[in-house]
């Protein structure tokens, strides 16, 4: 079995099962950001000439080793915010209060390079005639860690997932270099058990 699962996001995030070796590796755009550009703003030839490295980097991989599967963490939707809470112990009210502040929400450049880059893997896997297959991050952290979720009161759920994702990749061997290298190594590894059921889960990356 020689398989890829791909953690796209401004930096992408690569794992590979290749019989019974598993590796990761991660991409990160040479180009610089243009002079002036603020923080949000899109580009849009040089988000082209960012997604046209990315295919030149990512084709070579895929036809060198002989990928026969891609997974791919489905891309969240635009903008997505979450609650945080704030606890406000000044309150004059018994016990402790708390609030909910927005948090999160994510720029259009963002966006657009994620799924540009989505868009350039599958268009490029569907030409190499390499099967895609799509899920999400609860899904794959399910398999990868055994659950999907932060603890409850977790100051930055996020940071708190992504350090888990390192750790299980240091518990079976895996050397991970970021973090979007160790949750390709989940994705990869839930897309394993999709293609063969008797190494699907946790326990399968206990082994």
């Amino acid at each position: 079995m020689r398989i890829a699962g791909l953690d796209i996001a401004t930096n992408t995030g690569v794992g590979l099962i290749l019989g019974e070796e598993v590796r990761a590796l991660s991409f990160r755009p040479r180009e610089k950001r243009p002079f002036g550009l603020k923080p949000g703003e899109v580009d849009f030839a040089y988000e082209g000439r960012l997604a046209r490295e990315f295919r030149d980097w990512l084709r070579p991989l895929l036809v060198a080793e002989a990928i026969e599967a891609v997974g791919i963490e489905k891309p969240l939707p635009p903008n997505v915010t979450y609650r945080k809470p704030i606890v406000d112990r000044n309150t004059e009210w018994a016990g402790t209060a708390i609030r909910y502040e927005e948090k999160g929400g994510t720029t259009m450049a963002t966006i657009f390079r994620i799924y540009s880059f989505v868009g350039e893997a599958c268009e490029l896997c569907a030409r190499l005639n390499i099967p895609v297959h799509v899920f999400s991050q609860d899904a794959w952290r399910k398999s990868f860690l055994g659950f999907s979720k932060a603890p409850k009161g977790t100051t930055d759920g996020s940071a708190w997932l992504k350090a888990q994702a390192k750790a299980q990749c240091g518990r079976i061997g895996v050397e991970v270099k970021n973090a979007d290298a160790a949750d390709a190594v989940g994705v990869v590894w839930h897309l394993r058990g999709l293609v063969d059921p008797m190494k699907h889960g946790l326990f399968a990356a206990a082994e």
